[in-house]
């Protein structure tokens, strides 16, 4: 059984909070890496249909994107690793019938075990937003419709990636 003082305790509380104001910017906030589902890349393509300002390129590597994170199953997770979520999994499929994915692909059939990844499908007949057809192949990497804003995330997670602040803060003045 693992003891631990109060001593220790408030040790590892003092590090903790020491690394914490490390990294705070002298303004008082933070800059981190904001990770998130599919819902973001799927709301941003949906609103450049709804704009009229689709980009062919970018939608097609959106759908990429989209496909690359869909779950054996067939459903999207809320959060990196986590189990299928419907309201997930609803927005991803109307992004993906917006980028031209045909209802019966099979993107929305479940894989066998062992199967390729999801972007590995063949593409979809046509895209409405190009005309052309979208591209195959593997995906997983930052969100496409980010990129602009983006870095990679140092843990190589398949989350996308964009830089956030949060803040502002006060710095502790210990």
């Amino acid at each position: 059984m693992l003891t631990v003082t109060a001593d220790a305790a408030r040790e590892a509380t003092t590090r903790a909070t020491d690394y914490l104001l490390s990294l705070q910017d002298p303004a008082g906030w933070w800059k981190g890496d904001l990770e998130t589902n599919v819902t973001m890349d799927a709301e941003d393509l949906m609103l450049r249909q709804f704009l009229g300002i689709q980009d062919p390129e970018l939608t097609e590597a959106t759908a990429r994107h989209v496909r690359g994170e869909q779950r054996p199953d067939g459903t999207w997770p809320t959060f990196y690793g986590g189990p299928g979520e419907l309201s997930t999994t609803i927005e991803a499929y109307v992004a993906l019938r917006l980028a031209g994915d045909a209802p019966d692909a099979r993107t929305w059939r479940p894989r066998r075990p062992g199967s390729a990844n999801r972007a590995e499908s063949p593409p979809p007949a046509s895209s409405p937003a190009s005309g052309s057809p979208s591209s195959a192949g593997g995906s997983g990497t930052t969100c496409p419709s980010c990129r602009r804003n983006s870095s990679t995330s140092p843990s190589g997670s398949r989350s996308a990636s964009t830089r956030s602040v949060v803040g502002p803060a006060r710095r502790s003045s210990r």
